[in-house]
């Protein structure tokens, strides 16, 4: 298989024996979780991870479970933009993938200039003001033109089967005067051995360099690149049509080096769950994440107690591959002793406190 982007042979750096649809739950244990074998390839030249599986799309997407958290996670990436709104005089925003709108209602707020704000998703969600519109849909080759100034595409580059038809449609759907793009830093889950990103649903796990390349056939150049805390470590990428400042290839990382750092870390996670496991269990933020790992590294779940989270749709629903099904977060204290494990990494600033509070005997736990 050849990078779409390069035309280079792309190097597999892990093989995974069973890797899930890490949101699609079941009503019943005894229902069967959509798996696949998958394979993790790398591009040398362009700096990112293609997962390749068989996984089809309405395996991963059909009756989606997640919801953006209500929290404020996003606020940094709320503020920047605002700012670009204003300096840029920006009337008009698609955003792609914006899931039940908790960005799009914080962003619009107070920006008195905004026109039209155009979610496109299939999650629904509640309509709160008149500038803030619903298109039940994903883009794609028949989605209708619509021009806009600026796109906004958080976090959903890596969820298309082809990042290469994806910009195209971006581009000739919408020819944007500006494209924000917000994803994982492949760069920051290589360093620190983040690879719970790798699940189904990523089909990539993407660079700045990337991402920037996809645009440059397209007249789009860099405008401003920002780093962000949200998903332990991601990259802001605003392209401007026609503006000639590019982005610089880090230094080559070579396939082999990738592929051994994913083995330690494989190591690395099997060993602490197996400490944890001497326990009992209690795993809090049944994220995508904790779900994908504990399948794909074939950990033992026969002392997982309990499953919190806080996302409703979640709960009283089995985890692909686990026979515990997703709980509420506790409401009163309890002082037995557990393993606690934070599902939600991403969230741990948010969820370790709780932890504490709630099972104040218990040992946390991070993988």
């Amino acid at each position: 298989m050849n990078c779409e982007t390069c035309g280079d042979t792309f190097k597999i750096v892990w093989k995974i024996n069973k890797s899930i649809a890490p949101n699609r739950y079941r009503k019943k244990k005894t229902e069967l979780s959509r798996e696949s074998k998958q394979k993790s390839l790398f591009c040398e030249k362009c700096n990112y991870i293609k997962n390749n599986h068989n996984l089809l799309l309405k395996d991963i997407f059909g009756d989606y479970k997640y919801r953006s958290p209500k929290n404020n996670s996003d606020i940094q990436i709320v503020k920047y933009l605002k700012k670009f709104c204003k300096l840029n005089s920006i009337k008009s925003i698609v955003e792609i993938g914006g899931n039940n709108a908790v960005f799009a209602k914080k962003l619009i707020s107070n920006l008195n200039k905004i026109n039209e704000y155009l979610l496109y998703d299939k999650v629904p969600f509640k309509k709160s003001n008149n500038i803030l519109f619903h298109k039940n849909e994903y883009i794609s080759s028949k989605t209708k033109f619509k021009q806009t100034d600026l796109i906004i595409a958080r976090h959903v580059f890596a969820h298309n089967r082809s990042i290469k038809k994806f910009a195209t449609n971006i581009y000739k759907k919408f020819n944007p005067k500006y494209i924000y793009i917000e994803c994982a830093n492949w760069n920051l889950t290589y360093k620190n051995l983040d690879f719970g990103q790798l699940y189904s649903e990523h089909f990539y796990a993407l660079s700045p360099y990337s991402v920037f390349k996809l645009f440059c056939d397209y007249k789009y150049g860099l405008k401003e690149l920002s780093n962000f805390d949200i998903h332990n470590g991601s990259f802001g990428l605003i392209l401007g049509k026609n503006s000639t400042k590019t982005i610089s290839r880090r230094k080559k990382i070579n396939y082999s080096k990738v592929r051994l750092k994913i083995m330690s870390w494989n190591k690395k996670t099997k060993s602490i769950w197996q400490k944890a496991s001497k326990n009992n269990i209690i795993i809090w933020g049944a994220s995508a994440k904790i779900i994908f790992m504990i399948n794909a590294l074939n950990l033992s779940i026969n002392k997982i107690k309990f499953i919190h989270d806080s996302t409703y749709v979640k709960q009283n629903l089995y985890p692909p591959g686990i026979n515990t099904s997703v709980s509420a977060e506790p409401k009163k204290i309890n002082y037995d002793y557990f393993n606690v494990v934070v599902g939600a990494k991403n969230f741990q600033k948010i969820i370790i406190p709780k932890i504490k509070y709630f099972y104040p005997n218990s040992k946390i736990y991070l993988i």
